[in-house]
């Protein structure tokens, strides 16, 4: 299966050091962490809905949000993740029932004491590499969280994004952000 996730990448860093397409940072707070059990290393099943996690609470997008705060430039990673993984499907209904989640609207919720408990859960039964479930912004793509990334390679080398990349284009008009056409280069 394919994966992708944008990132601020650092094209000198090792792929496991930050800046890297594998790395992962430590005490995060998205929306599956549980920092004194695991790391977690979020993806897309869809280039544009890795472009929409990252940049999707912005109603316009401008030349200047595809640098991260640190100066790196945001890059799109494409990974390979092996057919052995096992990923907990949070988009099955006996799955959602498993983790006692009364309604498909919890897993997107933000509200992260929820959201962690159940990756905890998940985590704790140690049948599953990571979660998957549908993406807040368009449920056409799917969100992963992976505390287990052993079985994901790189599928080739990060690849910058700007204002102007196709799929930074699909994930605007999919998601409907507008792109600041005066900086579009």
């Amino acid at each position: 299966m394919k994966l992708y996730r944008v990132f601020p990448h650092d094209d000198t860093a090792a792929p496991t050091n930050r800046g890297g397409a594998l790395f992962v940072p430590a005490g995060s707070r998205g929306q599956i962490d549980n920092p004194d059990l695991y790391r977690v290393l979020y993806a897309s099943s869809h280039p544009e809905g890795a472009v929409a996690e990252i940049f999707g609470r912005l109603a316009i997008w401008k030349a200047g949000d595809f640098v991260h705060a640190n100066g790196n430039p945001y890059a799109l990673a494409t990974y390979d993740l092996a057919d052995a993984a096992l990923i907990f499907d949070l988009d099955d209904i006996d799955a959602m029932r498993s983790l006692h989640i009364q309604r498909p609207t919890s897993v997107i919720t933000r509200d992260r004491r929820a959201t962690q408990a159940w990756a905890r859960e998940i985590y704790a039964r140690h049948d599953w590499i990571g979660a998957g479930w549908w993406s807040y912004y368009d449920p056409s793509f799917k969100a992963f969280g992976l505390w287990d990334i052993s079985l994901l390679a790189l599928a080739k080398p990060p690849e910058p994004i700007t204002v102007s990349s196709p799929c930074v284009i699909d994930a605007a008009t999919t998601i409907i952000r507008q792109i600041d056409a005066g900086l579009r280069r």
